[in-house]
């Protein structure tokens, strides 16, 4: 199944408040559905928390997005992390989060885009004139391996922002890892960043694979909806249609034209 594309365009003057509901709108199309809390940590910021629910039968089976709202001078950091745990009646994390990464937003125009399937549930807020962009939200690659566990460790991501890479190449599982760290990344670095000579075209893998950075073995595989295309080329929002008429679409900007390009599956061209 293609994911599900929703953009919305939310113009400034921006609001800690009213970014937070544009966020949980964002979040409930990207099939994350409500926030079991929405409060203020420090008394000047919005926190969302989103229980994603892989199998509840299982110690980890239950993870905790937080999504946190709060002001910089003018501007506003975003930031995201995710938790094993959540007291919902004192609203804090005992232990600690993984993948904390966070974002500055401009007053500028915002563009939110929500991905939704079973496997992607991402939020992308893209600043198109300053370039800015970052991912919320959680990657669950469709292919688990038979040995993991879920009483031992989660197979939940979310994405982290990383120096010198774009942000779809890192990712981070919480503070609960069987792997000497909690980062996972997309093993793209090895395939071609060009078009192919015979068809000018950008050629497509799917079945890309997730790997430790430790590194240890092979995290998980993602289906199909996600693909890596040899064109490092590609601009955020490119949709390249094949001859079949399905269309990919790019969700994260480039910032090397010599790593290739993830894409993900959206509605067939009609």
């Amino acid at each position: 199944m293609p994911v599900s594309l929703t953009e919305v365009t939310l113009n400034p003057p921006f609001t800690v408040a009213s970014l937070g509901d544009a966020l949980k709108t964002a979040c409930a199309a990207a099939g994350l559905g409500n926030p079991i809390a929405d409060f203020s940590q420090f008394g000047y910021d919005r926190t969302l928390v989103y229980a994603v629910v892989t199998d509840a039968s299982k110690a980890y089976g239950t993870q905790y997005l937080r999504l946190m709202i709060s002001p910089n001078g003018t501007r506003f950091d975003v930031a995201q992390t995710l938790h094993s745990e959540f007291d919902l009646e004192d609203t804090t994390f005992p232990g600690y989060g993984g993948g904390e990464s966070s974002w500055l937003l401009r007053p500028e125009t915002l563009q939110i885009k929500s991905f939704a399937s079973a496997e992607f549930k991402l939020i992308g807020l893209y600043q198109a004139r300053l370039g800015n962009f970052t991912l919320l939200g959680t990657l669950r690659p469709t292919i688990q391996p038979a040995y993991w566990d879920e009483n031992i460790s989660q197979f939940l991501l979310i994405n982290i922002n990383e120096s010198g890479n774009i942000p779809a190449s890192a990712w981070s599982l919480s503070d609960i890892s069987p792997y000497a760290y909690t980062g996972i990344r997309f093993g793209f670095e090895s395939f071609p960043s060009k078009k192919n000579p015979f068809t000018n075209q950008a050629d497509l893998l799917a079945g890309v694979a997730l790997y430790p950075i430790d590194p240890s073995g092979i995290f998980g595989i993602c289906s199909p909806d996600l693909v890596l295309a040899s064109d490092g080329n590609l601009n955020l929002g490119d949709v390249i249609t094949l001859p079949d008429n399905k269309r990919y679409y790019c969700f994260v900007k480039p910032t090397s034209a010599n790593y290739a390009i993830p894409l993900l599956r959206i509605s067939d061209a009609t």
